[in-house]
């Protein structure tokens, strides 16, 4: 038991503070995600397309997610061996 009184409350309200603050930097990461493929997807040259199709299919982004469902890691790139084999002359710019 503590000596202070209202510590309980407070240490509730901070850890539903910790819940929200971590669900909405999970969108928030997700959301950068999507936006760096997409401005990967932009960037990349147009001869073929074969490294667009790879960089903009679902493949290329990795979401890692904790028990609550929460983003709590975001990768983008050529994760998938099918996307490294459509796209593998982008080691070579």
């Amino acid at each position: 038991m503590s000596s202070i009184v209202g510590l309980e409350a407070v240490e509730r309200r901070l850890e539903g503070l910790k819940t929200s603050i971590t669900r909405e930097m999970g969108v928030i990461l997700e959301e950068q995600a999507q936006a760096t493929q997409r401005d990967i997807v932009n960037m990349l040259p147009h001869h073929t397309g074969r490294a667009i199709e790879a960089m903009s299919s679902p493949d290329a982004i990795k979401i890692k997610r904790d028990k609550a469902g929460n983003c709590i890691e975001a990768t983008v790139g050529l994760l998938s061996s099918e996307n490294r084999r459509k796209a593998f002359h982008l080691l070579f710019l």
